[in-house]
């Protein structure tokens, strides 16, 4: 089958005990930028023995529903991805364990230069509408002046985040 020979060639499936180890002041992945809890092995180690230390963070952080307009251009963004990978233009023959590992790879990217590109890529399915307003948390629907001013929001804190990781 040629689809199972393109999977071979992909990063998809690296083991990330084999990358290269971030020294210790680049610990920060594109998830917890996004406010997702998406602890590493090192920081579950960390809290297991009850060594988290707090450190002051002046990131900009996402409130609850930036937050939500973030994750659902990062989730845009990796159904593209993980289509593209398995070379399909269909979104309902995507394979689901696929999927899962590009959004996996992509929370847990530290990588400044790959974070810098995986916050390009947000801000730009907000700025290219690929995200539409829908229901608030509350069950209501948002006006589309509230979606855009939530968006607006969204992505000058993207941006600005950005920018910290740049300078």
């Amino acid at each position: 089958m040629q689809i199972t020979q393109n999977y071979q060639d992909l990063s998809l499936y690296r083991n990330p005990s084999n990358q290269a180890p971030q020294s210790k002041e680049q610990t920060k992945t594109f998830g917890e930028y996004l406010g997702m809890v998406v602890p590493t092995e090192e920081k579950l180690e960390q809290l297991k023995q009850g060594n988290q230390i707090k450190q002051e963070d002046s990131t900009p952080t996402l409130d609850r529903g930036t937050r939500a307009l973030a994750l659902a251009a990062k989730f845009a963004n990796d159904i593209e991805k993980a289509m593209k990978a398995q070379g399909i233009s269909d979104v309902s023959k995507l394979d689901k364990a696929i999927l899962n590992q590009v959004r996996r790879e992509s929370s847990l990217e530290s990588n400044p230069e790959k974070i810098q590109d995986l916050l390009d890529e947000t801000i730009f399915a907000l700025q290219s509408n690929r995200v539409q307003s829908g229901n608030l948390s509350n069950g209501a629907f948002e006006s589309q002046a509230q979606f855009e001013a939530r968006k607006a929001k969204t992505i000058d804190i993207l941006s600005e985040i950005l920018q910290g990781i740049k300078a």
